[in-house]
C-alpha cells in the first residue's frame, strides 16, 4: 500500500506526531483518544500511524479516513526505514512491543536528525511496564528487603533502581527501557517513559480490545476446567483502565504541543507511573473464577494453587515469553504510586467497583471474542477511587 502522502512530510507547523503500535491494545486506544480530543492544539496536529501490514492500514483508513496518515513498515527490524520516518516528526509515541530495542532506538535516531535540522526539541514517549520493578517472591531471587516496596515516581530514583536490577539480572523490557533513556541522553532526544501496571478494560482501538493477563486466565480455564493461581496469590499489583491510561498519553502530548513540555520530566527522571488501583493475584483470579462458573466452564468457584513449573505449562500458550518471566508477570509484587501523572493534571476516575465489572467483561470477551461485552456504565456509576 503506498504512503498516504510521500516523504518528506509537511513543515513542522503543526507538529508532526508518529504513533508506532497503532494496532496494539494501548496504542489503538491512544490513537482514538488523540483523534477525539476536542480542542486545540491537538485538533491541528498531523498524526501518522506506523503499521506492519496493508490489511491493518486498510482497516485504519476505512475507520479514520483523512484524520490520519498511514505508513506500512512490514518488519520491526527495518531500522533504516524507521529512522527515516521518525526524522519527519517532532513527537514519537512508541506503543510497539516494549522489548524491541532496535526499533525504538532507530526511531530515536530519526528524531535526533529532526532536531538537528529544525533546532527544536523532539520527544520520544516510550511504553513500558512495572514488571521491571517486580520482586521474585517464590524463587527468592529478588526481594525488596523485609517489606514489599511501593515505588513513588516523584520521590524514588526509579532509573537508579532499574539500573541496579538490570546489572544483577537482565529483563528484556527493562533493558529496552534503559537503552531508550541512555540513547536519549546521548542524542539530545527528550524521553518520557510511561510505566504501566496491569491494564484492563475495553480498548477503543480497531484490533486488540482487551489485556493479556485476564484473557490468559480465562483461556486457561477453558482449556483445563480450572482457575489457577501461581504460588499463594498474595502478590500485589496495580491496575489502570486502558481508556484512562490513554488519557495520560493525551495529557503528555498536549503539554508538549502547548508548552513545549516545560513541566515534563525527561531522561533519568522521566519515568512515570500510571496506577489507579491495586489488587492481589488471588482477587483478580477470583473475579475470573466467578464469571467462568456462571458460564459453566468450571464446576466450582474455588481457585487451584500451582507451583511455577505447572504455571509455565498452563500459561505458556497464552502469554508471550512466559517461560522466562512467569514469576514477574503472574505472582510478583509491583506496587507504585503515580504522583507525577497526577501533578500533570491526569485525573483517573474509575474506581474499585468499575474495575471488578470491567474485569468480568474482559473475561467474557476472552471467552467469546466475537461479541462485545462492554458494560453500559460510566465513571459516575461507581465511587471514585483515589490512588
Amino acid at each position: 500500500m503506498p504512503l498516504r502522502h510521500p516523504l518528506p512530510f509537511p513543515p513542522i507547523h503543526p507538529p508532526q506526531i508518529l504513533l508506532a503500535g497503532a494496532t496494539t491494545y494501548i496504542g489503538g486506544t491512544v490513537l482514538d483518544k488523540l483523534l477525539a480530543h476536542p480542542v486545540s492544539p491537538l485538533e491541528d496536529a498531523s498524526i501518522t500511524c506506523l503499521v506492519r501490514s496493508n490489511e491493518c492500514a486498510g482497516t485504519l483508513l476505512r475507520a479514520y479516513g483523512e484524520d490520519i496518515n498511514i505508513i506500512v513498515r512490514k518488519c520491526l527490524d527495518d531500522t533504516e526505514l524507521a529512522a527515516l520516518i521518525a526524522s519527519k516528526h517532532d513527537i514519537v509515541i512508541n506503543c510497539a512491543p516494549a522489548t524491541h530495542a532496535h526499533s525504538a532506538l532507530a526511531l530515536m535516531e530519526g528524531l535526533a536528525n529532526r532536531k538537528r535540522r529544525t533546532g527544536r526539541d523532539v520527544w520520544f514517549l516510550h511504553t513500558s511496564g512495572t514488571e521491571n520493578l517486580a520482586d521474585l517472591p517464590i524463587s527468592g531471587k529478588w526481594v525488596h528487603g523485609d517489606a514489599v516496596k511501593e515505588f513513588d515516581d516523584a520521590n524514588d530514583d526509579i532509573y537508579g533502581f532499574e539500573t541496579m536490577r538490570e546489572a544483577k539480572s537482565s529483563h528484556p523490557q527493562r533493558a529496552t527501557e534503559l537503552a531508550v533513556v541512555h540513547k536519549g541522553l546521548e542524542l539530545g532526544v527528550k524521553t518520557l517513559v510511561i510505566m504501566n501496571p496491569m491494564v484492563y478494560g475495553r480498548g477503543l482501538g480497531l484490533f486488540e480490545r482487551s489485556g493479556v493477563r485476564v484473557s490468559a486466565m480465562a483461556k486457561v480455564a477453558m482449556a483445563n476446567g480450572k482457575i489457577v493461581v501461581i504460588g499463594d496469590g498474595k502478590g500485589m499489583w496495580d491496575h489502570v483502565h486502558v481508556q484512562e491510561l490513554a488519557e495520560l498519553y493525551e495529557v503528555v502530548v498536549v503539554e508538549i504541543m502547548k508548552n513545549g513540555g516545560k513541566i515534563l520530566p525527561y531522561g533519568k527522571t522521566g519515568i512515570i507511573f500510571s496506577a489507579n488501583g491495586r489488587h492481589s493475584w488471588t482477587a483478580v483470579a477470583q473475579e475470573v473464577a466467578d464469571v467462568c462458573y456462571e458460564e459453566g466452564l468450571v464446576s466450582q468457584k474455588g481457585l487451584e494453587h500451582v507451583d511455577l513449573t505447572e504455571g509455565i505449562k498452563l500459561f505458556s500458550a497464552y502469554i508471550p515469553q512466559i517461560v522466562s518471566e512467569e514469576e514477574l508477570r503472574l505472582c510478583s509484587n509491583a506496587e507504585t504510586r503515580s504522583s507525577i501523572a497526577r501533578s500533570l493534571g491526569w485525573k483517573p476516575e474509575w474506581g474499585e467497583e468499575f474495575w471488578k465489572q470491567a474485569i468480568r467483561d474482559d473475561v467474557r470477551m476472552a471467552l467469546r471474542p466475537e461479541q462485545d461485552f462492554a458494560s453500559d456504565f460510566t465513571p459516575d456509576s461507581f465511587p471514585t477511587h483515589t490512588w
